[in-house]
């Protein structure tokens, strides 16, 4: 959000639309819990490998559309870009602390309220279905889930869990893990190694892999969307953005499925 709110700077109006469009694709400290849960999990020992691939893949993705963005819906003569930059000084004690304050205080009341209602209604809907409580398979969240899976299934997750994970990752994608302990019936003390064998049963490395680049690219939260419509003052580019970015995070994770089939 910050970063789209910063491209006020940015002078050349072509310049400024691709670098809000093509923002979302560099990853976000929020990604960061379900790249360590995954890689974790499937590739332990080789982590930071995996992690950083995927930061790189998405700083690939970002600098490619935005080739083709200028060369197609924002064409225009390049401009140098120069901005004043003030004096740098060394930050004190206070500053930091003041800094640090607002980054825990954001997150508490995004934890405390966005992400506590939406780990509320994913509870509900995975246990009451139009006929009142009932079974998890047979929840509303289920059925959703079910409805959406066959989309993910040529990319290796075709299953109701992940669905509806991602679904509710647009809310936050903090909220991917917290909703993947619900739909797996697993509890807040549930260990680390439950988890990773729970996450086993619906998952290979394979797909695991094209699950986080999906997760990457997919649809940015709710709260980066916002930016994005009052940036560019239209709700057209908002749905523009969220369009074109599940059709590339599909297609990126469709071709390292199916090209990752032939060697694994």
């Amino acid at each position: 959000v910050p970063a789209i709110m910063g491209t006020r700077t940015i002078e050349d109006e072509k310049d400024r639309m691709t670098s809000i469009l093509i923002n979302p694709f560099f990853s976000c400290s929020a990604r960061l819990p379900i790249f360590t849960l995954f890689a974790s999990a499937f590739f332990p020992g080789k982590e930071a490998i995996v992690i950083f691939s995927l930061y790189f893949i998405g700083i690939l993705i970002g600098l490619l559309v935005a080739f083709i963005f200028k060369k197609t819906l924002f064409k225009s003569n390049s401009m140098p870009f120069i901005m004043e930059l003030p004096p740098y000084h060394l930050p004190s004690i206070k500053h930091i602390a003041t800094q640090v304050w607002e980054k825990v205080r954001g997150f508490l009341i995004k934890a405390g309220t966005t992400i506590f209602v939406a780990s509320v209604l994913l509870w509900f809907i995975l246990n009451f279905n139009f006929t009142g409580p009932t079974d998890m398979s047979n929840s509303l969240g289920a059925s959703i889930g079910r409805i959406i899976a066959p989309v993910f299934a040529p990319l290796g997750f075709g299953n109701w869990q992940a669905a509806l994970s991602l679904i509710a990752g647009v809310v936050g994608k903090e909220i991917v893990v917290s909703n993947m302990a619900i739909v797996y019936g697993l509890g807040a003390s549930t260990s680390a190694t439950v988890f990773h064998d729970a996450l086993a049963s619906s998952f290979s490395p394979l797909s695991a892999y094209c699950f986080l680049i999906f997760t990457l690219l997919y649809v940015p939260c709710v709260g980066t969307l916002g930016a994005i419509k009052r940036e560019t003052n239209s709700l057209k580019w908002m749905w523009f953005a969220i369009s074109y970015q599940l059709l590339i995070a599909w297609g990126v994770a469709f071709i390292f499925y199916t090209v990752g089939n032939l060697f694994f």
